[in-house]
């Protein structure tokens, strides 16, 4: 029977769990996430270590209950049912950790030892898990607080100065979303180890990060593939996040653009005058032609909801290419063959298809051979209307 109730250790597999919580905890949690799953984990191992030596006080007792000097005899637990006898090992189990009394007590020599011993574990690991416990209570009480003052400074500040209900609707909203969004998803600047890394370690470790995004471009997936040097520096020169609150304006129709973005979370629609809105998502691109050409925005657009987007610099990006030849002869046949697709719209009279939303050449293992008009891209690009600055800008940055 003994040898039965000891079957019980193959429990120890639920162990697992515990290691499960923790990994939960540093990949999911936020900080008032982690401070709850800290005090599940400890009631989690409370139990479970409860539950192993209720086990091998039941098994103790069956060692010598014949003799009729175990605690199974004298309490008759035998002719208990399975449940009962369950629970009233496991009460005394509690027991032993200073939480209530119970009226079984050790009655042979193998019982006494192993009181004994209980009573010693219990004396270290109950005051180890007050303290546990007492901790993660007051991160969780530290949390609250430090949220409660700083959005009372912000109900504070709307008090004192004259904002629309819109206006301040979005604020609020907007900060309540990042504040709580930052506590579950890091950045690199949130992270002060990584203070301490190399340059080339943490050139390395951006790279990783933005890497997937960035090829979610035709052109730099063949950049990053052949040319993983300038691949490097632009992810870590040329690209940066931006976030955007609801119904923030992103651009309008008229402004000078400078750069590329990169939808990587949330939503934006795009307005162009005379045609109707388009819908920006993720891993979408906008105003790619701005690092290829002169270009001036054709509408507007403003996000939905919360979002963030990476944005690529025009100049970082030249810079970038113009110090590694190889890259430089493929990007100078790819804004080539850009800038002929938007001259043949042109010619063919198809305006409505030039905006910011505008995708590059599909094809990029061609380049150099026909664009996807099927025109040959040998020929410098023709200086027409609205992007006549493209070749000055282009042959400046990129030696065209």
């Amino acid at each position: 029977r003994f040898l039965r109730a000891l079957r019980s250790i193959r429990l120890l597999r639920v162990a697992k769990l515990g290691r499960m919580l923790g990994d939960m905890q540093a990949q999911y949690g936020s900080a008032s996430a982690s401070a709850h799953l800290s005090l599940a984990k400890l009631l989690f191992m409370v139990l479970l270590m409860n539950h192993f030596l209720a086990c091998f006080w039941f098994g103790i007792g069956l060692l010598s209950w014949e003799s009729e000097d175990s605690w199974i005899y004298t309490c008759e637990v035998l002719d208990k049912p399975f449940g009962l006898q369950y629970t009233m090992a496991f009460h005394w189990s509690l027991a032993q950790f200073g939480v209530g009394a119970v009226d079984i007590y050790p009655r042979t020599t193998y019982e006494l030892v192993f009181t004994v011993f209980v009573l010693l574990f219990a004396l270290f690991a109950f005051s180890s898990l007050v303290s546990s416990i007492t901790n993660s209570i007051s991160s969780l009480r530290a949390l609250k607080k430090d949220e409660i003052a700083q959005f009372g400074l912000l109900r504070r500040f709307f008090h004192q100065h004259v904002l629309s209900k819109d206006l301040k609707s979005r604020i609020h909203s907007y900060i309540e979303y990042k504040y709580h969004y930052r506590q579950k998803m890091l950045a690199i600047t949130d992270v002060a180890l990584f203070n301490l890394l190399s340059s080339p370690l943490l050139q390395e470790l951006r790279e990783q990060i933005y890497t997937p995004y960035l090829e979610t471009h035709a052109f730099f997936r063949k950049i990053s593939a052949k040319h993983p040097a300038p691949a490097r520096q632009i992810c870590n020169n040329a690209l940066s996040a931006v976030p955007l609150a609801s119904k923030d304006t992103l651009f309008s129709a008229g402004e000078l653009a400078r750069r590329a973005y990169l939808v990587i979370g949330g939503e934006l629609n795009y307005y162009r005058h005379r045609y109707p809105s388009e819908s920006i998502c993720f891993t979408d691109w906008i105003s790619e032609a701005a690092l290829w050409t002169a270009w001036i925005h054709h509408g507007r657009a403003q996000s939905t909801c919360v979002s963030e987007l990476l944005t690529l610099e025009q100049e970082e990006l030249a810079d970038i290419v113009t110090r590694h030849p190889e890259a430089l002869s493929y990007t100078q046949k790819y804004a080539r063959k850009f800038i002929n697709m938007l001259n043949a719209l042109q010619e063919d009279n198809k305006l409505e298809l030039v905006s910011d939303l505008l995708s590059g050449p599909a094809n990029v293992g061609d380049i150099g051979r026909t664009d996807s008009f099927g025109r040959t891209c040998s020929h410098q690009p023709s200086e027409t209307r609205w992007w006549q600055d493209a070749v000055r800008v282009i042959r400046l940055r990129l030696g065209l």
